[in-house]
């Protein structure tokens, strides 16, 4: 493999990356229930590595490589709500991981919600 074929081949690699990533992976959509907006917030991080290699035991060869990886994972939701606006920050938080990290928000979420008169949790009230 000549050295321009990896050359080229990480060229349309990373074009190929660089189409892929928008401004709205970061900030998701925004979800309405009842009066009470939720936006979810998603720290997106990229790697990419390459690598060649020429030998030379019995004949001249060469090879190389190329890869990329993407790990988004959310890190907070901005909730609005008439005139407030809060953010709670998912990371930092003593739960272990990012879906956890949800569900301990749901509490939270749920007492906010039901203080509202019109959401009723239960048939009692």
């Amino acid at each position: 493999m000549e050295n321009s074929n990896v050359k080229e081949n990480l060229e349309v690699l990373f074009e190929k990356f660089k189409n892929m990533i928008k401004v709205e992976t970061v900030v998701g959509e925004a979800v309405q229930i009842g009066d009470t907006t939720l936006v979810p917030f998603v720290d997106v991080t990229f790697g990419f590595g390459t690598g060649t290699n020429h030998c030379t035991a019995n004949k001249s060869q060469e090879s190389g490589g190329g890869g990329g990886g993407a790990k988004m994972e959310p890190s907070a939701i901005l909730v609005i709500k008439g005139d407030r606006i809060e953010l709670f920050n998912i990371k930092g938080n003593p739960y272990s991981s990012s879906f956890d990290r949800l569900i301990g928000l749901v509490p939270d979420l749920v007492s906010k919600l039901k203080s509202d008169k019109y959401i009723y949790l239960n048939d009692e009230q």
